[in-house]
């Protein structure tokens, strides 16, 4: 389910600021202006995610799933739909809903989700692991594992845990916080207005 958020100019200008405003005939452009820059920021922030999750898989051994980097190429290819009222930007990966709310995941097709619980099982699909067999503990839990050797020097490894769902509680720490979209907007604004400005002191013309 994508993820929009819409952003609006505050009318608490400075004199010279509303005086540029007066003189356009749209703010479309400005606002398209701010949504670039905060598009910008998103985008930048699902790189920063993307560092630390790929220091934590790397801390386990595990392989990268490059989940948020595709988050942020998702960032890269949209574009802010602005008009004179503001500029709204959909986020379409799976990866921002949880930033703003708990996630629900069931299982798309079969009966369990499979949770990883060792290295190489992280960014793996279950079937791609050989030797894997279905069990149930005395608690109930179900598990797919794995056993290796024979006789008395086997080892059994539990590769995943089965759940037939999960709940995924929000973390805001995903998406930039509420203080860094409104800076990006404000200079997103900024930039746009001054280059106005100087082309109304060139005599350029209206925007």
């Amino acid at each position: 389910m994508p993820v929009t958020f819409t952003i609006k100019l505050r009318d608490e200008a400075s004199p010279a600021v509303r005086s540029v405003l007066a003189n356009l005939r749209s703010r479309r452009n400005l606002h398209l202006a701010m949504g670039n820059r905060v598009k910008d920021l998103v985008r930048r922030h699902a790189i920063s995610n993307e560092r630390r999750k790929t220091a934590t898989t790397a801390r386990l051994g595990a392989r990268r799933s490059g989940f948020w980097s595709q988050a942020a190429e998702q960032v890269q290819r949209t574009t802010p739909e602005a008009d004179n009222a503001g500029v709204s930007i959909e986020l379409n990966h799976p990866a921002w809903p949880r930033a703003f709310r708990d996630v629900f995941l069931k299982p798309l097709t079969g009966l369990y989700l499979t949770i990883p619980l060792v290295a190489e099982a992280y960014n793996r699909r279950a079937y791609r692991v050989a030797g894997l067999f279905f069990l149930k503990n005395k608690k109930g839990n179900a598990f797919l594992a794995k056993r290796t050797g024979q006789g008395k020097g086997s080892k059994l490894t539990f590769y995943y845990l089965l759940l037939q769902s999960v709940v995924q509680r929000r973390d805001p720490s995903l998406f930039p916080t509420t203080l860094e979209v409104e800076n990006s907007a404000r200079q997103g604004a900024a930039d746009y207005l001054e280059l106005l400005l100087e082309r109304l002191q060139t005599g350029g013309a209206r925007a």
